[in-house]
């Protein structure tokens, strides 16, 4: 593994890429920038260090990495029809059945916003940052510039 990412780390200095994204088993994608990454591997974890912020994922957990010139918006495809998530402009717009309950919340657990969707789509405003958004009982991280 560490042969196939120092692989990838040079390619990535080759190009302008700005982000690795990490794909998870679940389809969750999150973007970390590449200026300064620092990637360690300790107790089961991928530590991918930028910006002072660390993210880790299990390593068990993981379905593929790569790099881009664009962020992904995190959600993947972790929700799946008939769920519609996307982050345009700093809203979070979210179309869903009737009835889906939607919690969004601060990485540090604060609660931002919690509905249950009625028949059209709901735009939530969101400050730049990391988001977990919670529709019915799937979970994904949004990332907000």
């Amino acid at each position: 593994m560490m042969a196939g990412l120092l692989a990838m780390v040079i390619q990535a200095a080759a190009y302008d890429y700005g982000y690795l994204i990490v794909r998870q088993l679940d389809g969750t994608e999150t973007s970390v920038p590449t200026t300064g990454l620092v990637i360690t591997f300790a107790d089961g974890q991928l530590n991918a260090k930028a910006g002072g912020v660390t993210t880790q994922f299990d390593l068990a957990q993981l379905a593929s990495m790569r790099f881009s010139q664009e962020e992904t918006n995190g959600i993947g495809n972790a929700l799946e029809a008939p769920y519609t998530l996307r982050v345009n402009d700093r809203l979070l717009q979210i179309q869903a059945p009737a009835g889906t309950r939607v919690l969004v919340s601060s990485v540090s657990g604060m609660l931002v916003d919690r509905y249950t969707t009625g028949a059209e789509p709901v735009n939530t405003p969101l400050r730049p940052g990391v988001y977990v958004v919670r529709v019915n009982d799937k979970t994904t991280k949004i990332h907000v510039r």
